[in-house]
């Protein structure tokens, strides 16, 4: 992984889960990608905030991220560049994501876990990607 990257990534380890939290002293998975997007990557993407009510609420969660995906180019495993992101499958539904690294590597973050850096292609996540994504507006 390019250093700065992994320096910038490293000081959002074990940054706690708060929903709807926009960090970076606590944020949901979205408000990490959020967080990290406009401030590093450079990337406008939306806050999503009005979209859900709580990251609990899997159908407005789900709906938001398949209403806003026009401004995302699906991407193709192998294709994925730092910045990019994995929507994950939970209960069913398309309710996680994480800001992909490098390839094979996500940083996201969960109730219970808070930020981690995990691979996205073991066991445990690898059968709930739905898709990998690029910001194109």
């Amino acid at each position: 992984m390019n250093p700065e990257l992994s320096r910038v990534c490293s000081k959002y380890i074990d940054v706690p889960y708060a929903d709807r939290g926009r960090g970076p002293a606590g944020w949901d998975c979205w408000g990490l990608i959020y967080y990290l997007s406009r401030n590093y990557f450079g990337h406008k993407v939306p806050s999503y905030l009005d979209c859900y009510e709580s990251a609990r609420t899997q159908d407005s969660v789900s709906r938001a991220i398949v209403i806003n995906a026009k401004a995302w180019k699906k991407i193709e495993i192998g294709e994925e560049e730092p910045g990019d992101v994995v929507v994950l499958t939970l209960a069913g539904y398309p309710i996680h994501a994480g800001l992909i690294l490098e390839s094979g590597y996500m940083l996201h973050c969960m109730e219970g876990r808070g930020t981690v850096r995990e691979s996205y292609l073991v066991n445990a996540w690898r059968h709930r990607i739905e898709g990998l994504y690029r910001w194109i507006l």
